[in-house]
């Protein structure tokens, strides 16, 4: 099949489809008009630079810190409902102010899973018919993990992640490693990461619908930028509501990628992907 590029005008509407479908919202938490209840933000232990740390806060109902990400949130003053890790970059009087609030302090030492993926188990049991079994002391090893296969259903779960992108390109890539890994073993689970510039988050492999209410929502540009990044091999791409839409586009690293790109969707666009992809979009937004 051939292979083209469409230049789009820079608003068009695009409907969700009629058919059956993925359907990703990473841009509610800018909404203020969004339930927060759905949403849990993930605190790393990295630069909050150029992040409106209380906007994220504000608009999620569970608030976790990934070990070392304590710190960062205690500098910043706010309180939160858990901490999880090995503890080894907690410093002492965060930790003990943390406890002294009331805020739930789990300690895992399992080296064979990051900081970050235990974080993810702890909002995965929150949102569970097991989420009690958080009050109570885990076996410090593995503990989370032996909660997690007892879960009999899992629900739909959104996760907000403040930092992790801008730091190290090792430490980043590992992230996106982990998005992909995450999203083989648990596909009911939508990571965001939210950095001072960009969302970034995993399109399914499939037709997914991403919508939102406007790009102004999370954006103060006409066209906000974005890219659709094939790490983990090559896809074969179609898309409807980027300012350059492909059809029957092969996209492989070393072969066309289909960077600075931007959206022009009203209220959603559509990606067409033969297999998982990376998605990253712009955010530029006054801080309230």
């Amino acid at each position: 099949m051939t292979s083209r590029v469409i230049e789009r005008p820079n608003d068009l509407d695009v409907e969700a489809p009629e058919f059956p479908h993925h359907e990703l919202r990473p841009f509610d938490v800018f909404d203020s008009s969004n339930d927060p209840s759905s949403l849990s933000l993930l605190i790393l232990n990295t630069s909050m630079e150029g992040i409106d740390i209380r906007q994220l806060w504000s608009r999620s109902h569970l608030h976790i810190c990934a070990d070392g990400g304590a710190n960062r949130l205690f500098d910043s003053l706010m309180m939160k409902n858990a901490l999880i890790g090995d503890l080894d970059s907690l410093r002492p009087d965060v930790r003990t102010y943390y406890q002294q609030v009331g805020s739930v302090v789990i300690e895992q030492q399992s080296q064979y899973s990051s900081d970050f993926t235990k974080a993810v188990k702890v909002a995965m049991i929150h949102h569970s018919d097991l989420c009690e079994k958080l009050n109570v002391p885990i076996e410090v090893v593995d503990g989370l993990s032996a909660v997690l296969s007892q879960v009999s259903t899992l629900h739909p779960c959104s996760i907000l992640v403040a930092g992790g992108m801008d730091g190290r390109f090792d430490q980043t890539f590992q992230l996106i490693n982990q998005l992909y890994s995450l999203h083989c073993e648990y596909s009911h689970l939508h990571l965001f990461f939210v950095s001072g510039s960009d969302v970034v988050f995993l399109v399914p492999k499939g037709i997914t619908y991403v919508r939102y209410r406007h790009r102004n929502g999370f954006s103060e540009d006409a066209v906000p930028k974005c890219g659709l990044l094939p790490f983990r091999g090559l896809v074969t791409l179609n898309t409807k509501g980027l300012l350059y839409d492909v059809e029957n586009w092969i996209s492989y690293v070393g072969g066309n990628v289909l960077s600075s790109n931007g959206i022009v969707g009203t209220s959603g666009f559509i990606v067409d992907s033969t297999e998982d992809i990376i998605m990253n979009v712009e955010i530029s937004l006054a801080r309230e």
